[in-house]
């Protein structure tokens, strides 16, 4: 009887622990697999449920000998709510009368980065003197302490070119509806209100409206409507003695896998129709914003859930083309840590045109 018994443990349990009477070994079943998904600024974790009476179950968070769950599961679920950013692993036990299952197979890599400072430095050339001129600009972004990735502000400082002497820039203040970015409101250094933009969406909560208002400058309007073959028409308007009105400029973007990868843009200047296309490519790594809150569904230009590599202008105007390129480094999480932005003109040669470096 006793052979009997110490096989069924084996042969269909993780045996932890057979207790002495014969008559009712205690084993646990085996741990499975944990599937982890980014959402927000949780990670939710499941597995599949095993089948028993009295099973629970313990999680832990990147191979931590210490669970993160509070009380034994009862459900083959949990959502692991961050206070921090960072890359995460999980594995699943299983408990039965007291005893615990070795760790399950670990969950896939989940990273969740945001940008926490950007350096951007931008380049000019001088035709005549063959000069360089590079000037700099140092944002900070701040995050909610109760979200860590819904944006709160974004305060900047540059320096001029030659110059050591940091000089405050604006800060801009974001508003949030739910989990939507319903306003963002640009400070100067004196506190005051420089420009404010509101943005509205429809149910799908696609963005439908941006309206920008500059005070004396003027008022800018891009209303965007969505159409049956996933492009997104945007239309532009502008104040005209204190009224919107249709400027005659609209772009029409296509859309694929998350990033707009064709801008055909079309107006009426000097009564001439120009037409302008840029074609966009991208690589399989998330932009720096993808992660958020709320800029998945913010301006096509800010949405795109990659990094784009090069594109390609070109104008019924002009017979001169133009083209782009990145060169982006990585960190070991796949996120973007330098963006070396390059432009060319024609048969002109190429030049580096600005630099991003970001923390997070």
């Amino acid at each position: 009887m006793k052979k009997q018994i110490a096989l069924l443990c084996i042969t269909f349990f993780v045996l932890v622990s057979c207790s002495s009477n014969e008559d009712t070994p205690i084993v646990v079943p085996s741990a499975t697999t944990a599937q982890a998904v980014l959402n927000g600024n949780s990670i939710d974790i499941t597995w599949q449920a095993v089948t028993g009476t009295g099973i629970t179950y313990n999680i832990y968070r990147n191979d931590n000998p210490v669970k993160i769950n509070s009380t034994p599961l009862t459900e083959a679920k949990f959502t692991d709510v961050l206070t921090t950013t960072g890359a995460f692993t999980y594995s699943i036990t299983v408990n039965l009368s007291d005893q615990e299952s070795p760790k399950g197979v670990a969950s896939e890599k989940v990273v969740l980065e945001v940008p926490k400072t950007r350096t951007v430095e931008q380049y000019s050339y001088d035709a005549i003197t063959g000069a360089t001129t590079v000037d700099k600009s140092f944002s900070v972004f701040t995050y909610d302490s109760m979200n860590i990735v819904k944006l709160i502000s974004v305060s900047g400082t540059y320096m001029n070119s030659g110059s050591t002497t940091p000089i405050e820039a604006n800060k801009d203040v974001y508003t949030y509806t739910g989990n939507l970015i319903t306003k963002l409101e640009s400070f100067n250094s004196a506190g005051v209100v420089q420009s404010s933009t509101v943005y509205l969406y429809n149910d799908k909560n696609k963005m439908t409206s941006l309206v920008n208002n500059q005070g004396v400058v003027g008022i800018f309007k891009m209303l965007f409507d969505y159409n049956i073959d996933g492009t997104v028409l945007g239309t532009i308007y502008t104040n005209s003695s204190g009224v919107l009105e249709t400027k005659g400029y609209s772009t029409v973007y296509t859309v694929l896998n998350g990033n707009v990868i064709k801008e055909e843009s079309s107006a009426v200047v000097g009564g001439l129709s120009e037409k302008n296309t840029i074609e966009y490519s991208f690589d399989t790594k998330k932009n720096p914003f993808a992660n958020v809150l709320g800029f998945s569904n913010y301006t096509l230009w800010w949405s795109n859930h990659n990094n784009g590599i090069s594109s390609v202008s070109n104008s019924n105007t002009s017979s001169t083309i133009y083209t782009t390129r990145n060169e982006i480094t990585y960190n070991l999480n796949g996120s973007v840590l330098v963006n070396k932005f390059y432009r060319k003109s024609g048969t002109n040669p190429e030049e580096l045109y600005s630099v991003n470096t970001y923390t997070y």
